[in-house]
């Protein structure tokens, strides 16, 4: 799995993410195993028979860190 796109809100309801080319919500299952407990700044919370696991999104190696463009 891969967290190709992270969209972080103050609001809940605006929050999403793009895994392995889809896109998901909280409270969907991933991969129809995993659920997407929470989407927070850091990554993608995800959990699995009580397990959880934290998609974290890949850094650019064409952009430095810290320049938004």
């Amino acid at each position: 799995m891969i967290l190709e796109v992270l969209v972080y809100s103050e609001r809940a309801s605006e929050r999403l993410v793009f895994i392995s080319g889809q896109k998901y919500v909280e409270g969907q299952r991933v991969d129809g195993k995993f659920v997407l407990e929470a989407i927070t700044e850091e990554g993608a919370l995800l959990s699995h028979e009580g397990q959880r696991l934290l998609l974290s999104p890949r850094l650019n190696p064409y952009r430095p860190a810290g320049r938004a463009r």
